[in-house]
């Protein structure tokens, strides 16, 4: 009995313990300090295409069965994970351009950002290194 009632506080503490916080992270050069929630899904819906400067605007995505995407797509882009998916398709087959570059993990995200003056991408808060720069998100969205 005793047994069976640890077990199951453990599970209950185990989702709070691997539970990421999705950051928003942009080339290190990127004057950007802020952006409202209401532009990341601008960003990522591709209404949004360039930032102040005038450099292009590359949104970064990791695949779609990553726990972090879900989190951004439900969170500021407020559509589920098969939404966002169809409206790149639709998008595509329209010839209104490509998907966001897609990455398998948090490491080629960093890697290709590291590399993309324009580039915009989520990781686990764990992951932040000087490779790439993290941005405020306010408003709608972004968790107070």
């Amino acid at each position: 009995m005793i047994r069976h009632m640890l077990f199951t506080f453990f599970l209950l503490l185990v989702p709070l313990a691997v539970r990421a916080e999705v950051v928003m992270v942009v080339h290190p050069s990127n004057p950007i300090t802020h952006l409202k929630g209401r532009d990341i899904q601008a960003i990522y819906l591709f209404k949004k295409i360039t930032w102040k400067n005038g450099l292009r605007i590359v949104p970064i995505h990791l695949g779609a069965r990553d726990a972090l995407r879900e989190s951004l797509s439900k969170k500021w882009l407020g559509r589920s994970l098969r939404e966002i998916e169809n409206f790149y398709l639709m998008r595509a087959l329209s010839g209104q351009g490509q998907p966001p570059v897609i990455f398998a993990n948090t490491k080629e995200v960093k890697a290709y950002l590291s590399r993309t003056q324009g580039g915009i991408a989520y990781i686990d808060r764990k992951d932040l290194d000087d490779s790439v720069k993290a941005i405020i998100v306010e408003g709608p969205g972004a968790e107070q």
